[in-house]
């Protein structure tokens, strides 16, 4: 069996075979998880100095049902969603509006430009773990 026949029938796999599909999402989720750290990484121009705190508060749960299984991939940091969503620019002493500071919405690009190489570490884990099973 090839990896493309493997692909055309990964819904019957995954049904069959639940324990080693979570442990492709796994390794998928934790390539994500990955991606996720570098685009938020020193290099970038987004790294906290001081904390480094969004890079390090990437967390990922874990829905094991079977063929439903999920993960969730997110950030603890107090102030990622400022960031990455966008706020208001607030004056300190009299609290009035200023303007308004765009997001940077770096998680939806690196999860774009990320989604076929995850997809792809997936689907060759799950070969790898099931070639000899088929």
């Amino acid at each position: 069996m090839t990896i493309d026949d493997f692909l055309g029938k990964l819904d019957m796999v995954i049904a069959k075979y639940p324990d080693e599909s979570e442990s492709a999402l796994r390794s998928g989720a934790n390539r994500m998880r990955k991606n996720l750290k570098e685009a938020w990484s020193e290099n970038s121009e987004l790294y906290h100095v001081r904390t480094g705190e969004i890079q390090k508060g990437w967390r990922t749960k874990y829905y094991m049902n079977g063929g439903n299984s999920e993960a969730n991939i997110s950030n603890m940091s107090r102030h990622y969603h400022l960031i990455e969503r966008g706020h208001k620019k607030v004056t300190p002493i009299t609290k009035s509006v200023v303007g308004w500071q765009p997001g940077t919405h770096t998680t939806k690009k690196t999860v774009q430009n990320s989604e076929a190489e995850v997809k792809a570490v997936m689907a060759n884990r799950m070969f790898r773990l099931l070639k000899d099973k088929l």
